[in-house]
């Protein structure tokens, strides 16, 4: 089989033993940095975009209850209607 094989598959006493070299040097720490900083930013860009794609869906929500509010679809209003409706939507608080 492939097991202790340095290409295919390197046995877990060998990960253990290189891992012990690594641990001391910089180098190491260096990248557990870096990674942890990649991930952290990843992780709040990605709520900061939740935050706002949600605050986008929540007004959009409020542009189809007027819509169905004048007896209309979204598909039979036009651009200059829609568009009246999303600017009174933005100066609501």
């Amino acid at each position: 089989m492939a097991i202790d094989q340095r290409i295919i598959l390197v046995s877990p006493l060998r990960v253990l033993a290189r891992l012990t070299e690594l641990i001391p040097t910089l180098d190491f720490w260096g990248a557990i940095g870096y990674s942890l900083v990649r991930i952290t930013a990843g992780f709040l860009l990605g709520t900061a975009a939740g935050v706002v794609l949600a605050a986008l869906s929540a007004r959009f929500r409020r542009v189809e209850e007027a819509v169905t509010a004048q007896g209309k679809q979204m598909e039979d209003m036009s651009l200059k209607e829609l568009d009246d409706i999303w600017n009174a939507i933005k100066h609501q608080p």
